[in-house]
């Protein structure tokens, strides 16, 4: 029975073909995102907020994702709306409220080997305008707290991560509507002179970097254009940039 795999092959030595944009976890760079996904499945990490546009009055749904490593009993969210920092501890705040989160699902997740749980909670609705922090802590009954770091993003954070979104954030505003917008593929754009690279493969490095779109600005500018949107350029392992894994580092 055909298995998806070359022939002769077993599933130890089955060949991960190289993806032509994305590239292949096989490859140095690519196992060095495979780790960063591996660390994104451990400790206590929050998912996005969704819906993105949080409408008034309307309660807002928090999703948490707890690791193999951590053993907990309970999930709680410190919530603030008065401009101060959330705080609080084992479910008992000490500035803003608390919300509890629940148990929803458990997942096995191959990246870990483990099981990661699903803990969901919702913060009340509160009127237009209003900025919301929060901060999640999970613990057990028996042992210590851990907090939400969100170390894919800042790989330095000491302390818990907080969180936030603004209730009815306001309309785009008036340039945008008018706005010409040109996208730079930042890598594939252009390079400082002398430093241009002529790559063997297609989706290697050519040396395109932000000093070249700076110093080119007059040209974009030439064509029209008002408003320029960069493709990612934070640290990664391919030219795209968009397999970051550190967003307070730019790619030089």
């Amino acid at each position: 029975m055909a298995n998806g795999l070359a022939d002769g092959d077993g599933i130890g030595n089955a060949h991960v073909m190289d993806d032509f944009v994305f590239g292949g976890v096989e490859a140095p760079d690519g196992q060095a995102l495979l780790a960063s996904e591996r660390k994104s499945k451990l400790g206590i990490h929050h998912q996005p907020v969704d819906p993105t546009t949080v409408q008034p009055q309307t309660p807002v749904p928090i999703s948490v994702q707890v690791g193999p490593d951590v053993l907990v009993d309970r999930v709680a969210v410190y919530v603030s709306s008065d401009g101060r920092p959330p705080s609080g501890s084992r479910g008992v705040p000490t500035i803003g409220f608390v919300v509890e989160c629940s148990p929803v699902e458990t997942l096995w997740e191959p990246l870990v080997w483990g099981y990661v749980q699903v803990w969901t909670a919702e913060v009340p609705g509160l009127p237009s305008g209003t900025h919301v922090q929060y901060q999640i802590e999970g613990w057990a009954d028996a042992g210590g707290s851990h907090w939400s770091r969100e170390e894919k993003l800042d790989s330095w954070a000491e302390e818990a991560c907080v969180h936030s979104y603004t209730v009815d954030p306001p309309e785009p505003p008036d340039w945008a509507v008018e706005a010409v917008v040109y996208h730079v593929f930042v890598d594939r754009f252009t390079g400082v002179e002398g430093r241009w690279l002529e790559p063997a493969e297609m989706n290697e490095f050519t040396g395109g970097t932000l000093a070249g779109v700076t110093q080119r600005l007059g040209y974009i500018e030439a064509l029209g254009v008002t408003a320029v949107w960069l493709s990612p350029f934070f640290q990664c392992a391919s030219y795209h940039g968009y397999d970051t894994v550190d967003y307070y580092t730019v790619d030089p």
